[in-house]
This record gives C-alpha cells, sequence and structure tokens, in this order.
C-alpha cells in the first residue's frame, strides 16, 4: 500500500523535500470550508437540558436556580435540534426574562455568560490534518494539487499504518500557561506516529450527540467499554467526512487534534509553527515528477533526492530503521487519448542506482512494490517483507 503527496512546484515544496516536512493545515487554510468541521446536535430532551443547565451554573451554588433552569430548559427543548453554533448564539437572557418569575436583567446575563461559556468549553476542538490520496494518476489532482501538472507527487509507505515522526526532530509536546485549567501550566504530548485514515464521503453528514461530549452526568449515560470505543469512534468521523463532491481526490488524511478545552480552560489552538513536523524520512519511498515539470527543477528534485537516500544507512542510534528502496516515475500525458501515464524510470538503493534499461530494473521494482526493505535495530541487519 502506497499514499501519494501532490505538491506545486514552488520553493516552500523543495524545502519541505529537503527537510522532510509535514505541515498540517486548518479549516480555513484549505479549499473545502467544511473540511475538519464536525457536525453535532443538542436534541430536544428536556431532562438533559436541565442537566446542563445545572452543571453550567454550578458557580452560584448558594442560589436556588432549579425553577429557572427548569423554565428554561423547557424552552431549549422546543427550540432543538439545534448546532452548537445555534446553542451559543442562542437569546439566553430574552429566554430568562419571558419566563415566570424571571431574574433581573444583569443576573440573567450572568447566567447566560455561564452557559455558553459551559456549552463552548465542550463543542468540538478544532482539528488540522495532512491530505494523502490513494491514486497518482487523476487529472483533477494534479490540476489543483500539482501547479497545473508541473509539480510532482510524493510516494509514501505507511508502517503499521502509520507515518512516524523523525526521531531525531521530534516534537513531542507543546506546552501552555492554562490559569484557568487543571493546573497553571500544561503540556499536551504530540504523538509520535500519525494514522493514515480514510475519507468517507457522503451527501449530507451523520449528526453526532452533542450531550455526549458534555461530562457524564448532562448525558445521564455510562458506556460500557464496546459502547465506549463506538461513541469515541463515531466522534473521531465527525473529521474524516466529506461532501461526496470531492470523493474524486479518494483521500487520506493525517489527524492532529487541538488539546481539549475542558482540561485547558479554553479552547487552545497550534500555531503554525507547532502544526510543522518531520516525518521518518525513509518512508519516503517514491516521487512522481510532473508531465508538464521545467528540466531545470526536475534535476533540483533528483539531487535532493538522491542526497537524501545516501544519508538512510544505519546512523547506529540503536533506533529500529526500515529502509526501502526509492523510485523515480514520470508521469505523461499520452497523445493517443486523455489518459497520463506513469512510469519508472530509476531506482536508487544504498549502494546503487538502477537504471530502467538496465538488468535486473524488473526485478528490483517488484520487490519495491512488494515492500521489501531493509530493517536496521541494533547492530543487526535484516531483510523484512512490510504490507
Amino acid at each position: 500500500m502506497f499514499y501519494y503527496r501532490y505538491r506545486p512546484a514552488s520553493e516552500l515544496s523543495l524545502k519541505e523535500l529537503l527537510y522532510h516536512e509535514i505541515y498540517f493545515g486548518s479549516t480555513s487554510e484549505n479549499n473545502d470550508p467544511y473540511d475538519g468541521k464536525p457536525f453535532y446536535s443538542f436534541g430536544p430532551e428536556q431532562d438533559r437540558w436541565f442537566r446542563l443547565l445545572e452543571c453550567a451554573w454550578k458557580p452560584i451554588a448558594h442560589i436556588n436556580l432549579t425553577e429557572w433552569a427548569k423554565s428554561l430548559s423547557v424552552v431549549l427543548s422546543q427550540n432543538s435540534p439545534m448546532t452548537f453554533q445555534a446553542a451559543l448564539s442562542f437569546d439566553y437572557v430574552r429566554a430568562l426574562q419571558e419566563i415566570p418569575n424571571p431574574p433581573e436583567l444583569l443576573f440573567a446575563m450572568a447566567l447566560k455568560t455561564l452557559v455558553t461559556r459551559f456549552i463552548d468549553l465542550y463543542r468540538p476542538e478544532d482539528s488540522y490534518f495532512a491530505s494523502f490520496s490513494k491514486t497518482c494518476d487523476n487529472h483533477l489532482m494534479w490540476a489543483h494539487y500539482a501547479s497545473r501538472y508541473q509539480g510532482y507527487c510524493l510516494i509514501f509507505k505507511p508502517i503499521d499504518g502509520k507515518l512516524r515522526q523523525a526521531v531525531q526532530d521530534m516534537r513531542r509536546s507543546v506546552h501552555r500557561l492554562t490559569p484557568g485549567g487543571i493546573g497553571p501550566h500544561t503540556s499536551w504530548q504530540m504523538p509520535e506516529s500519525f494514522v493514515f485514515q480514510d475519507v468517507a464521503y457522503g451527501d449530507k453528514p451523520a449528526f453526532g450527540d452533542a450531550f455526549m461530549r458534555f461530562p457524564q452526568h448532562v448525558a445521564n449515560f455510562l458506556p460500557d467499554e464496546p459502547e465506549r470505543i463506538k461513541l469515541i469512534n463515531a466522534q473521531e468521523r465527525q473529521y474524516l467526512e466529506k461532501h461526496k463532491s470531492w470523493s474524486y481526490e479518494q483521500e487520506v488524511r493525517l489527524l492532529l487534534k487541538a488539546p481539549l478545552a475542558w482540561l485547558m480552560g479554553e479552547h487552545m489552538s497550534f500555531t503554525k509553527h507547532e502544526r510543522l513536523f518531520h516525518y521518518q524520512p525513509t518512508q519516503l519511498v517514491g516521487i512522481i515528477t510532473g508531465p508538464l515539470m521545467r528540466e531545470e527543477y526536475r534535476q533540483q528534485i533528483y539531487e535532493i533526492i538522491r542526497d537524501r537516500v545516501s544519508r538512510h544507512s544505519y546512523t547506529g542510534d540503536g533506533v529500529k530503521t526500515e529502509v526501502f528502496d526509492f523510485v523515480f516515475f514520470e508521469a505523461e500525458l499520452e497523445d493517443d487519448d486523455r489518459h497520463i501515464e506513469v512510469t519508472p524510470t530509476k531506482i536508487l538503493s544504498l549502494s546503487q542506482e538502477t537504471n530502467k534499461s538496465d538488468n535486473g530494473f524488473d526485478e528490483k521494482y517488484q520487490e519495491w512494490l512488494d515492500g521489501w526493505a531493509i530493517v536496521f535495530e541494533g547492530s543487526k541487519a535484516s531483510r523484512v517483507q512490510i504490507s
């Protein structure tokens, strides 16, 4: 299995290639304004709304707010279903002023602030993602993401379904001052590797239960372990759904989620620098140069790759490292139809360079397709097939 990442013909792309960088973009940085947007809905269950208000108003424990919570929960139930955005923009002050025995205006405004802050604290966190594709010969992908056929397409080999961070340049955590969180200082651990996950396409989003994002008391439901895993997976899938009009991309993505707001005391975003990672360079196993790429640019890429592969030999740091051959491909526009033909032209190994016209090329290329690698671990090296 290989995954493909289309890149434009630019100096920034060359920098990414040179330093094995992978950048996780935000929703606002992508073409699809719904990319990474989760969909949740608050249902009309009055008892759940009541318990949500109870939790939100808990800081005012010295006043009995039960009757106001009961009355407001009726109003909220009647206005449901509603999204997180609708719940945050709901006119709570007006609703409180229209219930029997309403609170004074200033107190109603304070109650509204507590409710919206509580809901905001449990709304879905921001997500960031790096996009790949299962296809390398799609015209729209070459046109949209590879500088109108002048760029290139990187080929990645997953290991255990993941793309690892480079050990030498690993970003292990980020740190924040969190006076409103569980402690005055909080460190958020970054994953050592990122899972490749398929994107699902559809016409309508599948809405999740918004109440299930809150403390267990609100939903009044304590799932067993299988149910809990199912719920977590369903919430995770929210970040992996797109409209069917984007299905031509055949997207696979890596996800990076922002810290949990209720732990940090507020929603935290990662900076652009914090979203820039260095991947394990040996997992980049091939490149397809675009059919309209300038020869000068093609030569730059070749020099960068040749230098990269020469550095793949075992470093002696004791870290298990899978080293694959690296294959160069050229994409060509066919003269007799509108098909893009992708052809392997050169294979770089640790010890040699094999061109398509050389003896043994086809055998080495088939071994590359089958996932054969040299695995270095400790003082040992072995040849292993990695699916």
